[in-house]
């Protein structure tokens, strides 16, 4: 399923306004994408560990939680978690467009349902 999810980011998390985008997979392992310099792996990695923390604790609270979003100065993180505790974050631009913020909707909600397609009966 890791193999997947990494598969399908590659080739879904796009928008104009996004910066640089990652998975915390439940074995604390990450994948990154970024598209500007000033996202180092290090600090993706770092970024997406407390996210998945402020979900544990904000889960406790509020068990239905599956989606959060942090507006700083210059950017703005948006990350989901699944079921299984895999974490997508996206970190955009501050003042992203309205096209851009339904692209970003839309890769959340397609990450949050994703399904590992059944693997194809091998024939003899």
């Amino acid at each position: 399923m890791k193999d997947f999810i990494n598969r399908w980011m590659t080739r879904n998390a796009r928008c104009p306004a996004l910066l640089a985008c990652g998975l915390r997979h439940p074995d604390e392992t990450t994948f990154n994408q970024t598209l500007d310099s000033g996202f180092p792996e290090a600090s993706l990695n770092t970024s997406w560990s407390c996210i998945v923390e402020a979900f544990s604790f904000l889960r406790e609270q509020q068990p239905d939680t599956a989606q959060l979003c942090w507006s700083f100065e210059k950017h703005r993180i948006y990350a989901a978690i699944r079921a299984d505790q895999t974490c997508l974050g996206l970190i955009t631009k501050t003042g992203t467009s309205d096209v851009d913020l339904t692209a970003i909707e839309k890769i959340l909600a397609e990450f949050r349902t994703l399904r590992c397609p059944a693997p194809k009966p091998v024939r003899a």
